[in-house]
């Protein structure tokens, strides 16, 4: 049986939405806790039920995405423009943009630059040999172990 049970969020706590989500605000929890006049703890207690964060983090994105158009618009005329951070802004928001990341691994076998070809083969046969048997020695000494049988 499901618990359709929604959060219904008291003045105080729609009042701090208001101010806290105001992206024209930068009050701390601790200045909202006294505009609204309750202890920040009261707040703090707020952000611990799980049925709050919900809420409010709803509540967010609403906001978000009623501002969404208006951020495409400008992104556009920006773009449109020239500005090049603003055409990145416009690809990433659409998912066409991935940063691509480049990775370079440093020769930790500074060696193997003096050695032939021919060389290296023999050395990475002569280590590949080497795990071989060791892997192969293992294998053996598990099969001489003992095992339990059922009586």
């Amino acid at each position: 049986m499901s618990n359709n049970v929604v959060f219904e969020p008291n003045p105080k706590q729609i009042r701090f939405a208001e101010i806290y989500l105001n992206l024209d605000s930068r009050k701390t929890q601790k200045e909202i806790a006294e505009d609204i006049k309750v202890n920040p703890k009261t707040i703090q207690r707020w952000f611990d039920n799980g049925e709050f964060v919900r809420w409010i983090n709803s509540k967010r994105d609403e906001i978000l995405n009623k501002s969404l158009m208006a951020r495409y618009k400008v992104a556009i005329r920006k773009a449109a423009q020239g500005d090049f951070q603003f055409s990145k802004l416009l690809f990433e928001m659409t998912g066409e943009y991935v940063q691509k990341t480049e990775s370079r691994v440093t020769n930790v076998y500074e060696d193997y630059e003096k050695m032939s070809d021919e060389e290296i083969i023999r050395e990475f046969e002569r280590e590949l040999n080497g795990f071989r048997t060791t892997r192969t020695q293992k294998i053996n000494r598990e099969d001489d172990t003992p095992k339990k049988t059922k009586s």
